[in-house]
């Protein structure tokens, strides 16, 4: 287990927006005690038979060096190429490295997609980041954060607001 999901703050329309896609839980990853190292990643279960969960890296947000970044992403001359997947690619990632969310009543549930973000923070800007995260997402200047969508509302975990 990785940890505790907190989760975070909502605009006051969210709640209408949400009605027209997929449920989603946005929150704080609080990292448990003993939890083993986690990259950022982002895994997508796309419920086609035959092709597995599908993972990707997501490079650390490193909040010092934002304003040193160019503007959009530098495409790649692959960006776009429609290539088959081979056998070993479609099996995706093994079922044991596979992210879940399980509800307070034990249940385990797969999402859609869920992204696992790790961002970097100088010291300077701790206040600024307690401001909305709890104390104790922010370790060594890091805080975990993940948008997790459930395919539907069946597939996701009760909350208060269903």
């Amino acid at each position: 287990m990785l940890g505790e999901l907190r989760p975070r703050s909502q605009p006051p329309d969210a709640s209408a927006r949400s009605r027209r896609k997929h449920p989603t839980l946005s929150a704080f990853l609080i990292r448990a005690a003993g939890a083993p190292p986690c990259d950022g990643i982002w895994q997508i279960h796309p419920g086609i038979p035959g092709i597995g969960v599908q993972q990707f890296p997501l490079e650390p947000d490193v909040v010092a060096d934002r304003d040193q970044r160019p503007a959009r992403h530098q495409s790649s001359p692959s960006r776009g190429a429609l290539e088959p997947m081979s056998p070993d690619e479609a099996k995706g990632v093994p079922a044991e490295r596979q992210l879940t969310v399980q509800d307070d009543a034990g249940n385990v549930h797969l999402p859609l997609q869920i992204h696992l973000r790790e961002s970097r923070f100088e010291p300077e800007h701790y206040a600024n980041v307690l401001n909305e995260a709890p104390a104790e997402a922010l370790v060594d200047g890091v805080v975990w954060t993940v948008l997790v969508a459930f395919a539907s509302a069946l597939d996701a975990p009760r909350t208060d607001e269903r």
